[in-house]
């Protein structure tokens, strides 16, 4: 759910706009959002971050019935959930206190650490239906995206040490992107190795020029 819970964060915070085909798990994640809002264990969201969030198609009620009831279940799904938003609050330079904050965990509580970064690309697809091909190496050939995600989590280890190449393809466009060993955020340090003369001027995938920058910016399609 790391991955799920930061897209979350980034759309109420509106560093991107809520996607037209969200995954199950990012609504997931949206209802527990909105399900803390009816709570007194997190701070308020206001007005403009409760939209964002309705966007996508979440449930208040859906994600109070989500909420474990056990102690330890509940607050390590807080660390998950405040650790995320920690991470977004960082990377996007926000004021203290803009995202709602926890009124149940402290606030140096250990984050869980976030997925490595050739997963949380394969989330990226998986939640958008695009197709990934691992060029090279001991899982050359596969697509990654059709993997059970519990199966790959197993993987996880194995993928933080591991650069990949992968190939994406989506609306006919296919750039290989270079994926490092790591834990960082896809879009902070994958680049792409598709030559300049096969990209197109904007590229589909990422609804901008990749070749510009060289370097995979946020981006939804739409």
């Amino acid at each position: 759910m790391w991955d799920a819970f930061l897209d979350a964060w980034a759309i109420a915070a509106g560093a991107v706009p809520a996607p037209p085909q969200p995954s199950e798990e990012l609504q997931r994640a949206v209802s527990i959002l909105l399900g803390l809002e009816e709570t007194s264990q997190m701070t308020r969201l206001d007005g403009v971050q409760m939209t964002r969030l309705r966007a996508v198609g979440g449930d208040r009620w859906a994600g109070l019935r989500a909420m474990p009831t056990g102690r330890e279940e509940r607050d390590a799904l807080f660390r998950v959930i405040f650790g995320a938003r920690k991470r977004v609050e960082g990377e996007l330079r926000l004021p203290s206190g803009e995202l709602p904050r926890s009124r149940t965990t402290p606030p140096n509580a250990p984050a869980s650490l976030p997925a490595a970064t050739a997963r949380q690309l394969i989330a990226w697809a998986r939640g958008r239906t695009i197709e990934t091909e691992v060029l090279g190496g001991p899982l050359a050939g596969e697509d990654l995206a059709t993997w059970d995600p519990v199966a790959l989590a197993g993987l996880d280890a194995e993928l933080a040490t591991m650069p990949l190449d992968l190939r994406l393809v989506f609306r006919g466009h296919a750039p290989v992107l270079h994926v490092p060993a790591g834990r960082d955020t896809p879009w902070v340090v994958a680049t792409c190795r598709t030559p300049r003369s096969q990209c197109e001027t904007e590229c589909p995938l990422f609804g901008r020029s990749v070749c510009a920058k060289y370097q995979v910016g946020i981006g939804w399609i739409h």
